[in-house]
């Protein structure tokens, strides 16, 4: 009996339940629910089409802009993809920034009371902030400094980390920098603390031209000037100042060379150093001139 009246009392218990979340259910007004949401959901869309047609056309005018201003003659290229990239990545924060504010908005979020209200949200948006002002400082005084640019080759130390490679991009929170086997890293620009640039300073490469014992120095050294004084005119863009020649050097190895000094910035030399090397042996090649089986490349 007693089992029959516990029953009894859950079922009843259980419909109670049931008649109370069908009355909600029938309060809410599912007209007005749809009516919001595909308002919201048509607010949205149309803002979301607005700021990426604003964001394609500004990249556009930039991209335009800093096309043109590249053709001016004294304009330093470097430099100017470096202001491109910078420019580019504020553009895109702060339409990134101005579009999550605008959906916010549109859902109710008062975003202006949330940023300047204290407490805990507050102190939690100054701590998750904290590294990003700093990485906006730290890219200033790199961009300011001119530390480096983009296209510059670069060694950059900083908090156990030790990175070398190409700058692509430099950005208002971080830097791309491109190893020489293709990996691109993306570093904060806070954990820059030491860089070296390789690409500023003119660097001295010796182009060693092998000979053998059985060569006319004479004639491989008039065939070494022609082939200097010709690539000092076609290189010139790429070489900070004409080439030298050196003369015959003999090395440790008792190797004998004839040695060519050629000076550029370190980012150039290897493509220069290959145009020699070609230049001289096409040069040996046509007068019949013995080469030995390879050629020794010392770098100083």
């Amino acid at each position: 009996m007693f089992i029959l009246v516990s029953n009894t009392q859950l079922t009843t218990q259980m419909e109670k339940q049931v008649n109370i979340f069908e009355k909600l259910w029938q309060k809410i007004d599912w007209d007005s629910v749809l009516s919001v949401i595909v308002s919201k959901s048509l607010l949205i869309l149309i803002t979301s089409i607005i700021f990426f047609a604003f964001y394609r056309i500004g990249k556009a005018i930039l991209n335009r802009s800093f096309k043109k201003y590249s053709q001016v003659n004294f304009v330093n290229e470097t430099r100017t993809m470096t202001v491109k990239k910078l420019t580019e990545s504020v553009f895109q924060y702060a339409v990134l920034f101005f579009y999550i504010y605008t959906v916010l908005s549109i859902f109710g979020i008062p975003v202006g009371s949330l940023i300047a209200g204290a407490g805990i949200a507050g102190i939690a948006l100054g701590l998750g902030a904290q590294g990003f002002m700093n990485d906006l400082i730290t890219g200033m005084f790199i961009f300011i400094e001119r530390q480096f640019d983009v296209g510059d080759r670069i060694k950059i130390q900083g908090n156990g980390l030790t990175i070398e490679g190409n700058v692509i991009s430099i950005g208002i929170r971080s830097t791309r920098v491109k190893d020489f086997d293709g990996s691109i890293h993306f570093i904060p620009n806070r954990n820059i603390v030491m860089v070296t640039n390789f690409s500023r300073t003119e660097i001295r490469t010796n182009i060693d031209f092998q000979i053998s014992s059985n060569t006319d120095i004479d004639l491989a050294e008039k065939l070494v000037l022609e082939v200097n004084n010709k690539l000092n005119q076609v290189l010139n863009q790429k070489m900070t100042r004409a080439s030298d020649y050196l003369g015959t050097v003999q090395l440790t190895t008792g190797q004998i060379v004839l040695r060519t000094a050629i000076y550029s910035s370190n980012l150039e030399s290897a493509t220069i150093a290959a145009e020699f090397y070609k230049a001289y042996f096409e040069a040996f090649q046509k007068e019949n001139i013995e080469l030995p089986d390879y050629f020794h490349n010392y770098n100083k």
